[in-house]
């Protein structure tokens, strides 16, 4: 009977010693998996910084872009209209100039 209680008491303070073990072994999985996942998210966020970043920088270059064409359509417009009008006053003076010759041949 003794000796079963001594495999008894043996067993209990094994129990324990392992109960123990587990649970300082649960909390120092729950840290080193607090600080795996802290640094994860620190590195998205700075992955994500950059990609922001770089999407920023290629929007600028697309607006630089549009801006230039825009432009150079407004001076291809400018000397479209510029032309047209010297035709237009150039007609304008030959017919004044017909008419007032026609005028004064008397």
């Amino acid at each position: 009977m003794e000796t079963i209680y001594f495999i008894l008491g043996m067993l209990s303070v094994v129990v324990g010693y392992t109960a123990g073990s587990m649970f300082r072994l649960s909390k120092g999985l729950n840290e080193k998996m607090k600080d795996a996942i802290k640094e994860s998210t620190q590195d998205d966020i700075t992955n994500l910084y950059i990609e922001l970043q770089n999407m920023e920088r290629e929007l600028h270059q697309r607006i630089d872009g549009e801006v230039g064409r825009v432009d150079s359509m407004v001076d291809e417009l400018h000397r479209t209209i510029d032309s047209r009008v010297d035709k237009l006053s150039n007609n304008i003076s030959d017919t004044i100039a017909d008419v007032y010759t026609e005028l004064h041949k008397d």
